[in-house]
């Protein structure tokens, strides 16, 4: 079964499911088959009919427009895992009978997505590259820190005391 679900707004993760026939309203309005109770959303939105070669949608001219993956559309092919966008909320349609890209790899074809191997780099062989002795050992620097005020005060103070002496003997 096909089925919207919202990724924004005050209902994010709300799931609409969508029968296979029959046109399928959307909008802000009760009396339509998808409410979506958003300001940015017109009473009458878009409306999406489901067909044989997948599903169709069209804005029926509302306010602030629909985008399917982000580009403008006053009608457009959907495909599994588009994200529409009416007004300012997002929907992602999904669902087995929704055809997919033709690039899919649920298809068998496009890119194939895989994870990151978060091993351990090695060297020649299977050796793992070792830690640096003082990894995770937090330097402490707040001994130098203080030797170093010290002397700047230190400098100050027999600055001071010259600075004092050189205008006693003038």
């Amino acid at each position: 079964m096909a089925y919207l679900v919202l990724m924004d707004g005050s209902a994010k993760g709300q799931r609409f499911e969508l029968p296979p026939e029959g046109d399928i309203t959307l909008g802000r309005s009760p009396d339509n088959a998808v409410v979506i109770d958003d300001h940015s959303v017109s009473g009458s939105h878009a409306v999406i009919t489901p067909g044989a070669t997948g599903f169709r949608l069209q804005d029926v001219g509302s306010t602030n427009g629909t985008r399917v993956n982000d580009a403008p559309a006053t009608r457009a092919t959907l495909f599994r895992g588009d994200v529409i966008t009416f007004g300012n909320v997002s929907a992602m349609l999904e669902g087995d009978d929704v055809p997919a890209h033709e690039g899919d790899p649920a298809l068998g074809g496009g890119i194939e997505r895989t994870m990151p191997d978060f091993r351990p780099r090695t060297t020649r062989g299977s050796k793992a590259v070792p830690r640096p002795k003082d990894f995770g050992q937090r330097r402490d620097n707040n001994r130098l820190w203080k030797g170093l005020i010290i002397l700047i005060i230190i400098a100050v103070i027999v600055a001071i005391i010259y600075f004092v002496m050189t205008l006693r003997s003038s």
